[in-house]
């Protein structure tokens, strides 16, 4: 971003040059953190729609059932962050289950590996079965567990091309 001042060489305009390039100079260290909180805003809005569309499984309803996930953005010392809340949160991000997700181990999720999230690795390892039943403040579920959805990485990769275009 070039821009151009210009100024007669008297004391008053050389003064009025000078407050002119102390408000650009505040402007161009406030874009990057303006750019950074539009981003994350709009990969906020983005998930936020995909986890509304997001569903887990419970087999003893005999159907899909919504989830309850609600999607933040919040100001951190570098930036900003994207953060999903919801007992389901992680389920629909990674999947529960062999049944939709593929061999126990792995993680049809790009980043499930490496952080952790394979499929029939949680709590008792009961995903590892197609199907299973839980127990959970509403009673007892059979499920076949959950799709990994993945709408964070949608969000974040949907953002990226946005930025990118």
């Amino acid at each position: 971003m070039q821009q151009t001042i210009k100024i007669k060489l008297t004391p008053e305009s050389i003064s009025e040059a000078i407050k002119q390039i102390e408000s650009l100079q505040t402007k161009q260290k406030q874009l990057p953190d303006e750019i950074c909180k539009k981003i994350a805003e709009r990969t906020q809005q983005l998930a936020q729609q995909y986890f509304n569309e997001a569903w887990v499984n419970d087999m003893g309803r005999g159907e899909r059932t919504e989830v309850n996930v609600t999607v933040t953005v919040e100001k951190t010392a570098n930036g900003y962050k994207v953060v999903a809340r919801g007992k389901e949160a992680v389920f629909v991000e990674f999947g529960a289950g062999v049944h939709f997700n593929g061999s126990a181990g792995t993680s049809p999720h790009p980043k499930g590996t490496e952080l952790g999230f394979t499929i029939g690795d949680y709590g008792k390892h009961k995903g590892r079965n197609d199907s299973w039943r839980f127990r959970d403040e509403y009673g007892t579920h059979s499920t076949r567990g959950t799709e990994a959805q993945m709408p964070l990485y949608r969000a974040f990769m949907e953002a990226k091309s946005e930025v990118l275009r």
